[in-house]
């Protein structure tokens, strides 16, 4: 104890020691500056012997081997003792404090000093205290994945005798661990077996009492969660989606609860926190996801890896008739339409064969359908108008003999008719010539059409002068047909 006037007392010894150092001396002048002291109101001062300057060592330390709280500047040296050496001579018992060892020195060399006096033994006092304390696992965390566990401890036992020992159980035990020197950490195995771990210690004092257990509790959970996906959208053909999908990302753990939930969507990383995760996806593609959960013992569940293939848009279909239509939109063959199909997401499951139309007829509608792999369709059709038949025709002139020959003009009606079912007529040309050359007349006005031709022909002529009417009609879809009738002028009517 320090008495705050220059002198340290040992409650264990009564002595009481000069606090500083009494400088260097020889073996008889150390004698004589002890005798001489006065300090602390007190002269009965002497040098120490042996046993008594071994008394203030500290074997916990070195250099010097003394509490240096209590005697600060203390020397790693030897200091003079009053004990006598047994022999004869010039060596006297010294005491080396760098090492807490005794040892010899001539008394005709100086020394360090420190002079002591009795005091009064004062008794310790009685301890029938036991000490206090705490224990915190993992720095008071709440859950932890591990049965290793770090043990944070406190122990106060006041003015009483110290805290000396400590032990331990698990939970429910019954069995306390062997007393051990008290610390204040401990490397700690958890029981075996997810759920609240309860840990227990007492404290020992130096008197020998045992404190009450103290104790704290930490949640094992070695568990990882496990997170349950929902893709909310319209489903399609083969693991395709026809809609903007929306995910639902739902995680549960039983001990330790959810802390978060990660994903990552095409290389990006998204934390949430708490046990549900949602987003939607709407651009057409396939995804690639990657989804986990963690709990708040900090067990991190194995990503679950998945793939999202959305095809909202329906595939693009062309149709192609050959041949191709004339300009009135009229084909007088079979006509092939063909198919083209394309699709950037999902690609083309079905595209239509070609289809051969060989039926006549106005207005056919011919249809194809496309489907993607996702059961996107999207259709196409073209109308044939076919006509392959040709107009049936008939020409007839208002007389067929031109009499006399007496070179007259005569005017000549050209009757007929032009017919189509299908198509209509598009066209009838009238062409009228004779067999002389001379006579050449193309007429556009169809029927009814009015010809002035000449009554003659040469006399040497024995058949007779010949007037051909050709008709030639047409449809729309482009089929002809030909006419023909003549008008003679005939050498006799005799013949």
């Amino acid at each position: 104890m320090d008495l705050g006037n220059g002198i340290v007392r040992d409650n264990a010894t009564g002595l009481e020691w000069q606090q500083a150092e009494g400088g260097n001396w020889t073996w008889g002048s150390a004698l004589s500056y002890c005798e001489g002291l006065s300090l602390g109101g007190y002269s009965d001062w002497r040098l120490p012997n042996m046993n008594e300057l071994e008394s203030i060592v500290d074997n916990t330390r070195v250099n010097p081997a003394i509490n240096t709280a209590y005697f600060p500047n203390v020397y790693s040296a030897s200091y003079w003792s009053s004990t006598p050496y047994l022999w004869d001579g010039p060596p006297e018992f010294c005491f080396l404090f760098s090492s807490g060892e005794s040892s010899t020195c001539n008394k005709t060399l100086s020394y360090c000093v420190r002079c002591v006096r009795s005091g009064t033994v004062v008794p310790p006092p009685s301890d029938t205290t036991p000490p206090t304390g705490t224990i915190t696992i993992n720095s008071g965390a709440v859950y932890t994945n591990s049965t290793a566990a770090l043990l944070t401890l406190s122990c106060d036992n006041g003015t009483g005798s110290g805290c000396a020992q400590m032990q331990f159980k698990n939970d429910n035990s019954t069995s306390w661990s062997t007393p051990e020197t008290y610390a204040i950490t401990k490397a700690w195995t958890l029981s075996a077996g997810d759920g609240t771990k309860t840990v227990y210690i007492k404290f020992k004092d130096a008197a020998g009492n045992w404190s009450y257990p103290f104790n704290d509790t930490i949640i094992l959970d070695t568990v990882p969660p496990k997170t349950t996906p929902s893709l909310i959208g319209t489903p399609g053909d083969n693991g395709w989606y026809k809609s903007d999908v929306t995910v639902i990302l739902t995680a549960a753990d039983a001990t330790s609860g959810v802390k978060e939930i990660h994903y990552i969507l095409d290389g990006a990383e998204t934390i949430i926190s708490g046990s549900t995760a949602g987003f939607k996806i709407s651009a057409d593609g396939t995804y690639s996801l990657s989804f986990w959960a963690m709990d708040n013992a900090n067990n991190p569940e194995t990503a679950h890896p998945a793939t999202i293939n959305i095809d909202k848009t329906p595939p693009a279909i062309t149709a192609t008739a050959t041949p191709a239509a004339n300009a009135t939109g009229w084909n007088n063959t079979g006509v092939t339409v063909s198919f083209t199909c394309g699709d950037a997401p999902s690609c083309i499951a079905t595209c239509p064969a070609p289809i051969t139309v060989a039926a006549e007829g106005l207005g056919q509608v011919i249809s194809g359908t496309a489907v993607d792999k996702a059961g996107n369709s999207a259709n196409v059709s073209v109308t044939l108008n076919i006509d392959k038949t040709a107009p049936v025709v008939q020409v007839w002139p208002s007389t067929t003999i031109l009499w006399p020959p007496n070179h007259k003009i005569v005017p000549v009606t050209i009757n007929g008719s032009a017919t189509d079912a299908t198509s209509t007529i598009a066209s009838v040309v009238i062409t009228v010539t004779d067999k002389y050359g001379v006579y050449n007349q193309t007429i556009t006005s169809s029927f009814g059409s009015i010809i002035n031709i000449e009554a003659w022909r040469e006399g040497t002529d024995k058949d007779g002068r010949v007037y051909t009417i050709t008709v030639v009609a047409a449809d729309r879809a482009g089929n002809q047909s030909t006419a023909t009738t003549m008008v003679t002028v005939p050498h006799d009517m005799r013949k």
